[in-house]
């Protein structure tokens, strides 16, 4: 609720560019389009639209 409310969105799930070029250890780097993947999974999974929004149970 405390994103929606604040208007955050889809496009604020990112990480900084930092995290895709830089690993903490070999093979930690991950890219967009794998952390889009996830994020799209962990809507899913929560129940939520594509936006990252609730769906309303009617």
């Amino acid at each position: 609720g405390f994103n929606i409310r604040e208007g955050l969105t889809k496009e604020d799930d990112r990480l900084p560019s930092w995290f895709y070029r830089h690993a903490i250890n070999e093979g930690d780097i991950i890219t967009p389009q794998e952390l889009e993947a996830m994020v799209a999974d962990y809507y899913r999974l929560r129940g939520w639209d594509k936006e990252g929004r609730p769906v309303k149970e009617l």
